[in-house]
Formats: C-alpha cells, structure tokens, sequence
C-alpha cells in the first residue's frame, strides 16, 4: 500500500438536496426521479457539522441535484443561512457553488444568487445533436436554444462561470468540436468528464488520444497567440499541475443526499434506499464510519489501481475509488473496472503532461494556472 495515504476529513460538501429534475439525462447516476428534497432542518445540521470539521484548507459547499434551480427558493434561503453560519462562528468558507443544465438560469435567477456569492458550472455537452442525445427535458420542449439564450444573457469570463461536458464510447469521436464549440462562450473554466463506469475498447481509446491530439494543439494555441479573453482553465490539468507539489493523498470529498445521509462517494448514491443504508457516514461517530468506508472501498481501490499500473496514486489526474466502488456495489469485476480507469486515466496524464511540457514557461500559463 502506497505511504503517501493520510487521513483528513473533508473539505468538499456536494449538496444532492432534491431528486426534482426538469430533465432527464440518460446517463445520470441518481435513478428515478421524484419529489424528494431536503428539510431545512436536516440541511443545516448537516452543514454545522461540515463546517466544524477541522481543516487548514478552504472549504467549499456544492448544490447539486436533480435541478437546484427548481428549487429556487431552497437554494437562497438556504445559501444566506450558510453565509450568516459562517459569520456567526467565524468560520472560512470560500465557495458555495451550484452545478446547473442551464435551463432556468434566468439573468434574474443568476444575479440573485450571484449577489449572495454562489458561482455557477453549466452541463452543456457540446453541440446541439450531441446535447440532445443525453440531456432530453422531461417535457418535451426544445431546451437547447433556450440554455444558450440563458448563457447569452449573462456575461460568463466575468462572473466565473464553468462548463461541464461529459463524454463517452459512442461520442468520443466528436469530443474535439465539441470543446471548440463551448470555449467559443467565454467559459472561464472547461471540465471534460469521460463515463468511466463505462467500459472503452481500444478502438474508443484510440479515438480519445486522437481528440486530445487535436485539443492539445488547439489549447496550446491559445497561449501563443496570447489572448486572455479567449483562455479557458482546464481544472484538471491544474490538479495535474498542483500534483507535482504534494507528497500526500487523501480523500476530501463528501457528499449529502435528499434524506440528509452522508456518503463518501457518488456511487453509494443510485443505490435503492434499504442497500444505501449500509454504507452512509454516520454523523454521531464520524471517524469511525468513515474508517469503515476506508477500509473497505478507498484502500483496496488505492492498491488494486497501484498494483494493476505500477504507478503511485500521486501521479494520477482522477482518483480510482469511484470506479472501483461502483464495481463493488453492482456486483461489477473490480478488477476490469480499474483497469478501464488506468487505460482513461494514463491518456489523460499524457495529455496534460504533453500541454504543460510545451507551456511551462509561457507567461499567460503560469499566470492563468497560478505556477
């Protein structure tokens, strides 16, 4: 087992508060959809606790769904209730941020929550054909001229916003137009997610180290041509990047569900509610709960993925244990499951390794990346 492996508790809060969605996207790992979401109560309880929780570093605290913006109201009130939490103990949070699908993210809508401080990432896959394949609205309507009516309104490098665009097998080939398209917005940051719980044959892989080729010259470009206004960060090169500084790894994830039960990881999500159970971090005896998820998902994925690649879990972009515990619980091989992550992960080091090679000392990268 790699002796980079330390224990800190959490400085990621991802709010899953309400399973009420406008949409529904084939690949979401929350299931059926209903009218479940959170009391006000049980949300604050939560949060007290995470905020309590020592930390030398920032914390953040993510709204996710379902849709967070169609409860509106929730997520103002309860956004000015963690400001004035945080006020009254003198306690530091950096960041209350909200993952969207753009919808109904109004000019009215975002300079509300802007106003309180929340920061914005839109899921946008690309272009309309690829976006249409996945993310379909519950209704019916035509949803992507209104989203990007949405993002029109909305001065996006200026306010911080984020895309994210998940990928796959049978659209990876269109993953190149797909970034070009969404830089063309003004994004401030661009995460591109491959479905890992899927798995990718080497004609898939192939296809992925083509488009990050051509990803890889058009964003090097970028920083030659020496443009800020067309620059985009890349999240997980800045972890790549951030990587080659530390000598420790440790989770610092934590994620919340509609009922208020804690979970160290999305997978434990999806799970019907009596398995779900076994697995939920229990507030009352928080170390020892999350020793047992430790010791039965997070170690074993951390020396299965340094066994299977020969490699120190420091030099990895993506943290295994997702993939890995999605195995596990779906009666899945691990032990494929991993390498699938190894094959994904290895091009994705490639790539970031290939970009910061060529702009380590281009002055705009260090400055936008922060070296």
């Amino acid at each position: 087992m790699s002796h980079h492996i330390i224990y800190k508790d959490p400085t990621k809060l991802s709010l899953f508060f309400t399973k009420k969605c406008n949409f529904d996207c084939a690949y979401c790992y929350l299931g059926k959809k209903n009218n479940q979401t959170l009391s006000f109560k049980k949300l604050y309880e939560v949060i007290d606790f995470f905020l309590s929780l020592p930390s030398d570093q920032e914390k953040e605290i993510t709204y996710m769904g379902g849709e967070p913006l169609v409860e509106m109201d929730f997520v103002k009130k309860s956004a000015l209730r963690i400001r004035k939490m945080t006020d009254e103990n003198e306690k530091k949070l950096a960041i209350l941020h909200l993952m969207t699908n753009g919808y109904l993210l109004s000019k009215k809508e975002f300079n509300a929550l802007s106003n309180i401080g929340i920061t914005f990432t839109v899921s946008l896959d690309g272009k309309e054909e690829t976006n249409a394949a996945y993310r379909k609205i519950k209704s019916g309507k035509f949803s992507y001229k209104k989203i990007l009516k949405n993002l029109s309104n909305i001065s996006l490098r200026e306010k911080g916003m984020g895309n994210s665009l998940v990928f796959g097998p049978d659209n990876v080939s269109k993953l190149y137009g797909n970034i070009l398209f969404i830089s063309k917005f003004g994004f401030e940051n661009i995460y591109f997610l491959p479905r890992l719980y899927e798995l990718w044959n080497e004609k898939d892989l192939k296809l992925l180290k083509f488009n990050f080729e051509k990803i890889e010259k058009y964003y090097v470009s970028l920083f030659k041509e020496g443009d800020p206004k067309k620059i985009f960060t890349i999240p997980y090169l800045r972890k790549y990047i951030d990587n080659n500084n530390i000598k420790t790894f440790h989770c610092d994830k934590l994620n919340m569900d509609w009922r208020g039960d804690l979970f160290r990881c999305w997978a434990f999500l999806s799970l019907k509610d009596k398995i779900r159970e076994k697995y939920k971090i229990d507030i009352s005896d928080f170390q020892k709960s999350n020793r047992k998820f430790e010791e039965i998902f997070f170690l074993p994925a951390i020396e299965l993925f340094e066994q299977l690649s020969k490699q120190s879990i420091l030099e990895s972009p993506f943290c295994p244990v997702d993939s890995y515990s999605y195995a596990i619980l779906y009666n899945k091989n691990p032990k494929e499951a991993v390498e699938n992550f190894i094959n994904i992960n290895n091009l994705y080091k490639d790539f970031f390794q290939n970009i910061y090679q060529q702009l380590r000392n281009n002055f705009l990268f260090k400055k936008t990346y922060d070296i």
